[in-house]
Parts: structure tokens; C-alpha cells; sequence
């Protein structure tokens, strides 16, 4: 069956000697693998449609067999997503993004709440400051929590500092500036988010959310 949908990649590497295997999340099938003959071509089609962060849409044949690999037939892009390449801050908050998704969602498990919340995310650590990034990262935990039914209880009676409270609870309402997060802020809610995690979701633990080398396997 031949489907077109769009997508995030989330990761990729290389097949052969001119293919290349991507992992996706797309907006109607949730996360699925996909093979593209010939994307590492001069030439090829697919231009920069599956590098890493890049908000394209794809055309495949899609299997009806379940973790089956998908013959990629078409790809464009709809945003390259290239800002995000220009500091190692905006690519290790964006990895972290997409390793929690590639961690914790089921193959074939679409959900588009998700899917935006994903394109918008990754719009935004493009688009922004560096260090702006970091409460764009924690934002989309808080939210994603929320999609996944296990929403964050910012009451006083979470394992954080009433500081750490604070940020989020401002985090939350989109008025947290990156100035307001110093390191030690940051590394607090990180391991805080490492450790809820952890404990709500089966395939994630607190070494899984460390950078786990997404964007070097390209």
C-alpha cells in the first residue's frame, strides 16, 4: 500500500553503499523504519529530506506486516530544521527531545498531539538563542508527560527545591528566559525528569536519556 504522511527523523544510518535505514515519527503511523535506496547518492531524490531533525514528508510503500521495514519511495522537506546544527547546545537538547521519543513510543503507535508538539519543539530550538533551548527542552517534557497520562505534579511535594519548583511552574506557563536557568538549575531538573521518567515508562531509564550517540550514528 502506498501512503504519504509527514515525519520527523529521529535517526539514521547508513545500508550498503548508497542506501540509508531512518527511523521516523510521522503524523498518521507513529514511529516506523524505512529503507531509501540510493539516498546517499550525488543525485538522489531525497536531497536533505531524511537527515537528523530535518520535519519532512514522505511517501512509502507501507507493509502491513508489524516492525516490518518500509520501501521509501518519495521524500521532501518541509523544514531542514538547520538552526539547530549551529551550537552543541541546540543539538544535545535536541537529541535528548528525540531520544525520549525514540525510547518510549511504540512502532505504529501514532499519536498527533504528540507529533506536533514534536515539530513545534524542534521549530523552536532552530529558531531560538542556545541557552534558550533548555526551557524549550523541559517544556516539552512537562507537555509530553501530560500526552502520556502521567502528568507532572508541580505541587510542593515533588523531590525539588522550591527554586526548581519555580522554574518549572514558569517553564510551564512559557515565561521562564533563559537567563533564569543557570547550570545547577539545569542539571537539577534534568536528573528530576531522568529519574520521573524512568519511573513511568518501561523502554526509558536515566542512562537511555544521556545523549545516547542519536546524532553521532548519522
Amino acid at each position: 500500500m502506498i501512503v504519504k504522511t509527514d515525519a520527523i527523523v529521529l535517526r539514521g544510518r547508513k545500508q550498503g553503499d548508497t542506501s540509508k535505514l531512518a527511523t521516523l515519527y510521522t503524523r498518521n503511523f507513529g514511529k516506523i523504519d524505512v529503507i531509501a535506496k540510493g539516498a546517499r547518492e550525488q543525485k538522489s531524490k531525497f536531497k536533505g529530506a531524511l537527515e537528523m531533525f530535518a520535519y519532512s514528508y514522505v511517501v512509502l510503500y507501507k507493509s502491513e506486516r508489524p516492525d516490518a521495514l518500509h520501501l521509501l519511495s518519495d521524500a521532501g522537506l518541509h523544514e531542514p530544521n538547520l538552526g539547530i546544527l549551529r551550537s552543541l547546545e541546540r543539538i544535545e537538547t535536541a537529541t535528548n527531545i528525540v531520544e525520549l521519543v525514540l525510547r518510549s513510543m511504540h512502532d505504529e503507535e501514532a499519536n498527533q498531539e504528540l507529533f506536533e508538539l514534536l515539530v513545534s519543539t524542534l521549530d523552536a530550538i532552530a529558531k531560538w538563542e542556545a541557552l534558550d533551548a533548555r526551557a524549550v527542552q523541559f517544556r516539552f517534557y512537562l507537555t509530553f508527560a501530560k500526552l502520556m497520562g502521567f502528568e507532572v505534579d508541580l505541587g510542593p511535594a515533588q523531590k525539588l527545591s522550591s527554586r526548581g519548583l519555580a522554574l518549572l511552574r514558569s517553564i510551564e506557563q512559557s515565561t521562564a528566559e533563559a537567563s533564569g536557568i543557570s547550570e545547577a538549575d539545569f542539571k537539577q531538573l534534568a536528573y528530576f525528569f531522568q529519574s520521573y521518567f524512568a519511573d513511568h515508562l518501561p523502554g526509558v531509564n536515566a542512562r537511555s536519556m544521556k545523549s545516547a550517540g542519536v546524532f553521532a550514528q548519522l
